[in-house]
């Protein structure tokens, strides 16, 4: 993948600043594939192959400090992944909800999936709501409605 991506994101970069979006949208699929299934697809059929011997090889070729700091990137990457969540759901429109889920979660003992089924209770009620007044205009009166006669 070092060696892969950068041409790959190169030749992408010059499709999408000349515009071509045919050959950005034909890298995007191939080049894509290629980037991520080919090596891993090769190195999954070699350790298939050479069997249990070649992969310990190959994991006992990469150096202790780089296994070392893969280690501690598996740590991190957990919390990373949360702070990430956490961003996009503390948000001032959501955090009502998100105040609900863990009330009903936390202090009445509520299962999760009975926290989701209050949750999926909630969005369908709002998406309703919001479709309902979509549909009525200013005044009450329907947007498909065509008679004049109040």
């Amino acid at each position: 993948y070092v060696f892969i991506a950068p041409l790959y994101v190169a030749k992408c970069d010059k499709y999408a600043k000349a515009g071509n979006s045919k050959k950005l949208s034909r890298m995007a699929f191939w080049g894509g594939t290629i980037v991520n299934f080919v090596p891993s697809t090769i190195l999954i059929m070699l350790a298939f192959y050479f069997g249990t011997g070649f992969s310990s090889t190959i994991v006992n070729a990469i150096p202790q400090f780089v296994q070392d700091g893969l280690v501690v990137a598996s740590g991190l990457l957990p919390a990373f992944g949360f702070a990430m969540l956490i961003q996009q759901i503390l948000r001032k429109e959501i955090l009502p909800y998100l105040i609900l889920g863990f009330f009903l979660s936390a202090y009445l003992k509520t299962p999760i999936i009975g926290v989701a089924i209050v949750g999926m209770v909630i969005i369908m009620v709002m998406y309703y709501d919001e479709k309902k007044n979509k549909s009525v205009g200013i005044g009450g009166i329907s947007d498909d409605d065509d008679t004049d006669s109040f």
